[in-house]
């Protein structure tokens, strides 16, 4: 038969199972009808990149209240070149800074490699160094009465909403915003209210 050149096929390689992205070296040998195999070609490299980028989000955690400085530290990485935004409350973020500022925090970040797998993480905290009002409404300091003893306050914070401040007595004992004590004798009432990010006050009154 006459000698055959630049004969030319097309095959497809089916990617690994791989725990990581990895890159693949192929050679490509010729054999003939007879066993005759030819020089290896070229090596050709494959990169298989199945993986969406990781993004660690480290220094906050979602949800997180904080009555100190936070440093939130975004770290991307991928097998292959990738894109990523970060951004801080809408505005670009560098990846790593201290904030001092009280206030709620939007943090987020999108990555996307080159064979177009992505991811996103987004994580909200806040800073609060400010500690919450109460104002125990009664009783009155000093009452000498022979009743129960209505017991009533109010909360508020920057931050935390009403519902979600715990306020508790001397005892220990998370006690609602109104009432009623009726064991006789001497107390001295003492409330104290806290709010998400540990911050807290206190109020209380004497009476018999």
């Amino acid at each position: 038969a006459p000698l055959q050149s630049g004969v030319t096929n097309t095959f497809l390689v089916d990617a690994p199972s791989l725990a990581l992205d990895s890159t693949f070296y192929y050679l490509v040998t010729g054999v003939d009808l007879v066993g005759n195999e030819g020089a290896p070609s070229n090596q050709a490299a494959v990169v298989f990149d199945v993986h969406v980028p990781t993004i660690m989000v480290i220094g906050v955690t979602n949800g997180q209240s904080a009555n100190a400085n936070l440093a939130p530290v975004v770290t991307i990485a991928d097998f292959s070149q990738f894109t990523a935004t970060v951004t801080l409350n809408g505005q670009p973020f560098a990846g790593s800074a201290t904030l001092t500022l009280p206030g709620t925090y939007f943090l987020s970040a999108q990555a996307a490699d080159a064979f177009g797998n992505a991811s996103s993480a987004t994580v909200s905290f806040t800073i609060d160094k400010s500690s919450p009002t109460l104002v125990l409404l009664s009783p009155p300091n000093g009452l000498l009465t022979n009743q129960n003893v209505l017991v009533t306050y109010q909360t508020a914070d920057d931050f935390t909403p009403a519902g979600q401040i715990v306020v508790k007595d001397e005892f220990g004992s998370v006690v609602p915003s109104s009432y009623t004590i009726t064991v006789e004798g001497a107390r001295n009432l003492t409330l104290t209210a806290r709010d998400l990010a540990g911050n807290a006050a206190s109020a209380g009154a004497a009476f018999i």
